[in-house]
């Protein structure tokens, strides 16, 4: 019912205010949309930072306990550069 009063009362605008609130619409679901994707990059961004920390965690632990370079870059996915 709140829906179908909304639709009546922009029907009822004239073409210049409903062009106006077309617009405003228009520009909220934009705003929507970026701040979605701007969240979304910046969770991808973390997870893979995070990801990366962990393997080098676990390069760190492997290489104080004097695991082999190559075992190292085999098991975390590393560069040597990463590594060391």
């Amino acid at each position: 019912m709140k829906k179908a009063k909304e639709i009546l009362d922009i029907m009822n605008l004239s073409e210049e205010e409903r062009l106006g609130y077309e617009s405003h619409v228009e520009d909220r679901r934009y705003q929507a949309s970026m701040y979605q994707s701007t969240f979304v990059v910046g969770r991808m961004e973390g997870e893979a930072k995070g990801q990366v920390e962990g393997k080098i965690a676990v390069a760190r632990i492997m290489k104080e306990r004097g695991e082999p370079l190559e075992k190292i870059l085999e098991y975390t996915g590393l560069t040597p550069e990463e590594i060391e």
